[in-house]
């Protein structure tokens, strides 16, 4: 799935839709190879991102794995552009959970 500014602002991109597709990426470790938008049709899918919805995580799937892991992944998919983690602050965000 793209970020939400693919969609709407196509001669506005930054970075940060590269740090929303690793959110993608975060995703499928998470949960085990599952793809963060499967259950949708693709038209929906992508209203559901220009909302600014999340992919859903099972209570039970966050519960088995790094509940840090998840926080991370969920700044990834920040509607907002400039509240969405940067590259830099993602680095530091998961060096920081690899040395605790």
């Amino acid at each position: 799935a793209r970020s939400p500014e693919e969609y709407e602002f196509s001669s506005y991109l930054t970075e940060k839709l590269d740090i929303y597709s690793l959110g993608n990426v975060l995703y499928n470790i998470i949960t085990d190879g599952k793809e963060p938008w499967k259950k949708y049709k693709s038209s929906d899918t992508k209203q559901y991102i220009k909302r600014g919805n999340k992919p859903p995580i099972e209570n039970d799937t966050i519960i088995k794995t790094n509940t840090d892991l998840a926080a991370i992944m969920d700044l990834t998919y920040e509607l907002d552009i400039n509240e969405r983690i940067s590259a830099s602050e993602l680095v530091q965000e998961l060096e920081s959970l690899l040395s605790s």
